[in-house]
């Protein structure tokens, strides 16, 4: 038995609805063409208020003295006191918390828990209360604090209720350099 092959071709006239390649490409181009007039736009906008900020920006810096003039001893201290102010302000803002309580958990043996930390900027000193098992534990968290980034480590006191956890407070000169 031989078998024949039969083609069938099921379109044989054109269809009505379908769009031609020529009408595709141009509304394609129309559409490029609004997006990139659109866009062109939008940068002409933005640029103008960006000049205007810019422009606002440098009349700003113009009207800012270029250099402070202290003529009197009374300008200097007024300006000594404004630049302690800020550097105080800018040195709570860029203190680490993170890098005293890791410093902290690298220093105090696993007997010893913190209460309370209280920093002073102005000093650059730390103020921990703390609890511990016993005396030994204390004197082990301080011994390990002077050799980390704390200096001038004091017990500041110490109390015992009891049987209860030993409760102590210590005071330090924390370095914010490594």
């Amino acid at each position: 038995m031989n078998v024949r092959r039969i083609d069938i071709n099921l379109t044989t006239r054109k269809r009505n609805g379908s769009i031609s390649s020529p009408a595709i490409a141009v509304f394609a181009s129309i559409i490029a063409f609004v997006l990139t007039i659109s866009n062109l736009n939008s940068y002409i906008t933005n640029r103008a208020y960006i000049e205007v900020i810019f422009g606002r920006v440098k009349s700003l810096e113009e009207k800012l003295p270029r250099e402070v003039v202290l003529n009197s001893e009374q300008d200097i201290k007024v300006f000594k006191r404004q630049v302690d102010y800020i550097n105080g302000f800018v040195e709570k803002k860029v203190f680490s918390w993170t890098g005293l309580l890791s410093e902290l958990e690298e220093v105090l043996p696993n007997s010893v828990y913190l209460l309370q930390i209280s920093p002073d900027f102005e000093q650059s000193s730390v103020t921990i209360s703390g609890s511990a098992r016993n005396f030994d534990d204390i004197l082990k968290a301080i011994d390990k604090m002077e050799s980390g980034r704390f200096k001038k480590v004091i017990l500041l006191n110490h109390s015992q209720k009891g049987n209860g956890p030993l409760i102590f407070n210590i005071s330090a000169q924390y370095s914010l350099e490594s």
